[in-house]
């Protein structure tokens, strides 16, 4: 005989079960909760530690320091005015390093010291520098010049020169510079040269009659008796032959500056085919 056997609950239980099973869910979903809170407390972790990712590269990359480069004022090419850095060549410079993401301090000093500190690695580079065989000897040229103009004779307007070959130099009192190389071996022609430390000076020599020509940038000469206020008294005369200056910024010959000088190099090639390498030379060359 099969019995059925009915199971019946009273009021009391089905709270008891319900209690019972409503406490096994709020237990089920307290830890579904603190599942949650733990997953959550990884992504926030996770994302804290890759936003502190680039402090930690930068403290082990350190930005390098300045390049330390001296120069002589060479206007319009590089000179100071309410002491600010301008010129056709510092800006020239200024942004080729700047494109390179390496900060610069630029210093004026004497031509010929300018010199002996870089060859003694107490400067990184000097701007506006001839190269010849001697420089190369201690001084990283970069293949790309920063800029080029004509060497030029100035003289008194009165007292024009009768130049017709380079030999004919030699008949002249000549103003110069120390430290100033001329292009294409022209120093070899100066028989008597009369060196001092500036362009002034010399301009200055040519009005009192103490030197009868100087050789100069003609750019810079003509730039430099006008600040001078005396270019209606000075003129200039073509040498015979063409007489190129090309002006580098020189390195250093310090360790991996070669690299540094063919890097700067190729920017600075790029950079001449901008618009504003362009409204850089309108500002300082078509003024002249």
């Amino acid at each position: 005989m099969n019995y059925r056997v009915h199971s019946y609950l009273d009021i009391s239980q089905i709270k008891m079960l319900n209690c019972c099973h409503k406490s096994k869910m709020r237990s089920q979903m307290t830890k579904y909760i603190r599942y949650l809170i733990c997953v959550a407390a990884i992504f926030i972790s996770s994302a804290k530690l890759s936003q502190a990712q680039p402090l930690e590269i930068e403290s082990i990359h350190p930005k390098k320091p300045p390049l330390f480069i001296v120069t002589e004022a060479f206007e319009p090419l590089i000179f100071s005015s309410d002491t600010q850095l301008r010129g056709m060549d510092y800006e020239i410079t200024e942004a080729v390093f700047r494109i390179l993401n390496i900060p610069i301090i630029i210093e004026f000093y004497p031509f010929k010291r300018c010199l002996m500190m870089v060859k003694n690695k107490q400067a990184d580079a000097v701007i506006d520098l001839l190269a010849n065989e001697k420089r190369l000897k201690y001084i990283f040229f970069p293949d790309e010049p920063l800029s080029e103009s004509h060497e030029a004779i100035f003289h008194l307007k009165d007292h024009p020169p009768q130049i017709n070959t380079l030999g004919d130099l030699k008949f002249y009192k000549v103003g110069t510079q120390l430290g100033y190389e001329y292009p294409n071996g022209l120093s070899k022609f100066l028989v008597n040269p009369e060196e001092v430390s500036t362009l002034e000076q010399n301009l200055k020599k040519l009005l009192l009659n103490r030197i009868d020509i100087i050789l100069e940038n003609r750019i810079v000469g003509l730039h430099t008796a006008k600040r001078m206020g005396i270019s209606h008294r000075i003129s200039t005369t073509n040498l015979p032959g063409e007489f190129l200056n090309r002006y580098y910024l020189g390195f250093a010959k310090k360790q991996e500056y070669n690299l540094l000088a063919d890097q700067f190099s190729q920017v600075l090639s790029k950079f001449k085919q901008t618009k504003a390498y362009h409204e850089i030379l309108n500002r300082y060359v078509q003024t002249q």
